[in-house]
């Protein structure tokens, strides 16, 4: 991404660009099917007390918290997202204060299991 950033050399080109992309249809996704009652039971419960302040009850995401949507998100994509959070490569800059809030909030997941429940929840979440 830096090196295709790095062709963009002016503030107009920058925003031409992100115009461009921001107007870009969204894909349809379809909603993946929870493993098991328990396990969407247990992926909304920990989304809605940890996740969705900032990215929304319904995973639509806050700009000025700068959370994103997560609803109809890749799982694939969101989970490893979370991974570097969780495991520091992400929100450890001093001045990246809201990635920290991240990297505390992936911390409180008390298991592997749980972290699966929240992602399938959150970005089975229609768009």
């Amino acid at each position: 991404m830096r090196a295709a950033a790095a062709v963009l050399k002016s503030d107009a080109d920058r925003t031409a660009v992100a115009a461009y992309v921001a107007g870009l249809p969204r894909p349809r996704v379809r909603a993946r099917p929870p493993a098991n009652a328990a396990s969407a039971t247990n992926g909304r419960n920990y989304f809605n007390a940890l996740c969705s302040a900032c990215h929304g009850a319904n995973g639509q995401g806050n700009q000025p918290l700068g959370a994103p949507r997560l609803a109809g998100a890749s799982l694939e994509y969101v989970a490893r997202q979370f991974a570097a959070f969780k495991s520091g490569r992400r929100g450890s800059h001093p001045d990246d204060k809201l990635g920290a809030q991240m990297r505390q909030i992936a911390g409180m997941l008390p298991n592997a299991a749980t972290e699966q429940d929240v992602l399938n929840y959150a970005t089975g979440l229609s768009p």
